[in-house]
């Protein structure tokens, strides 16, 4: 429910604006960072500031104002990610003006791509383009294009999961890499003028959370995303949390959004339905954290043994290529971390690994008379 800002308690508004600022400042610090010795010499943090009453979502004022205002509902009502395209889009107007002045080019002309493309941003975030979160999650309709029959399929295989059978989501998840593989196959995305994005994944942690880290790598090893875990802002206790950022085209963006959320469910039912099964099993949060992590070990070796054709994979990796370029855009300081992990209960790790290597692959789904009809690749 959309609510208006006079319906906020004012300290608590002022407290949430002030560490709104200071966050926005700080994702400028990290942009302005990585650019060319040259050009980061000619620039200056701009006033930031947030705007209730404007008519866009984003907008850049050169000298003498050299103002960068968002509109106040974009940081109310949309998740980071969503501000931080734009925030990048008004970042590389700042840019064009105060590194190359005196351009003769309109607004959004050559250079001003060019300096998008070096950012990783989106030159066509801008004036009253819906924010990305908008873009990318809004319903498709059946028969809008060869991506949105992609999507809306993956989506209905992998909302199989809510049913009684126990196999069909194991399934399901198997089926929708390899459907998008055959997508990558079957549409050539990068002449068709997709783009890259990159989007949030699940709840932001104050802590990390070695499942989820397992999740993120299955995702980036075999659904076509990359991924980062990225420190948000709580503007209201002005403490930063992670969170996962998948990075990939919209279609692959989507059948892995659906593929976290499948996993998840998985893991909540398996466990549940393994405490039901046997009597003396450990309960609480570390033997469910140990069961997790045997199921997504299982999830693995039923993905590795699955191995893509030939032509396929070669198209995959030449994909990859362009999606890494857009990855280290946006991360030029990338660093690796790695960690031996938790110390886990043998019994509840094999009792986990037997349901994850139970997952086969089929040609297709044979559901039951009450689910929907058959889905075919």
């Amino acid at each position: 429910m959309h609510h208006s800002i006079e319906n906020f308690d004012p300290y608590l508004f002022q407290t949430w604006s002030l560490n709104a600022i200071k966050a926005l400042q700080f994702e400028w610090d990290n942009v302005i960072y990585r650019l060319p010795k040259q050009w980061r010499a000619r620039m200056i943090r701009p006033l930031i500031k947030l705007n209730a009453k404007m008519s866009c979502w984003g907008r850049w004022q050169k000298f003498p104002a050299r103002l960068l205002e968002l509109k106040t509902d974009l940081l109310l009502f949309h998740p980071w990610y969503a501000v931080l395209e734009i925030l990048r889009h008004e970042i590389a107007h700042q840019i064009v003006d105060e590194c190359f002045a005196g351009l003769d080019e309109p607004p959004h002309g050559p250079k001003f791509r060019e300096v998008c493309l070096l950012l990783g941003s989106n030159p066509a975030a801008s004036g009253t383009c819906p924010p990305l979160d908008q873009r990318l999650f809004a319903e498709e309709e059946e028969g809008l294009s060869e991506e949105s029959k992609l999507v809306v399929k993956v989506r209905k295989l992998l909302a199989l999961s809510k049913s009684a059978n126990q196999h069909e989501a194991e399934q399901a998840l198997l089926k929708a890499r390899e459907l998008s593989e055959k997508y990558e196959l079957s549409l050539d995305e990068q002449e068709s003028g997709s783009e890259f994005y990159m989007v949030s994944l699940g709840k932001a942690l104050s802590r990390s959370d070695i499942v989820e880290v397992i999740i993120s790598n299955i995702l980036q090893d075999f659904y076509n995303v990359m991924i980062i875990w990225y420190a948000v802002p709580d503007l209201l206790n002005e403490k930063k949390q992670k969170i996962l950022m998948v990075h990939g085209t919209k279609s692959n963006i989507k059948i892995a959004t659906y593929t976290y959320d499948c996993i998840k469910r998985q893991i909540e039912q398996s466990w549940l339905n393994l405490l039901a099964s046997k009597s003396g099993i450990k309960s609480g949060v570390r033997a469910k954290r140990d069961f997790a992590i045997g199921l997504l070990r299982g999830f693995r070796k039923a993905l590795e043994k699955e191995q893509p054709e030939a032509e396929v994979n070669a198209l995959v990796l030449q994909r990859r290529a362009h999606l890494e370029d857009f990855y280290h855009r946006l991360h030029p300081c990338i660093r690796k971390s790695s960690s031996k992990g938790p110390k886990c209960d043998k019994e509840l790790l094999r009792a986990g690994e037997k349901v994850g290597r139970k997952l086969t692959l089929h040609p297709g789904l044979e559901a039951d008379p009450s689910l929907p009809k058959r889905l075919n690749p």
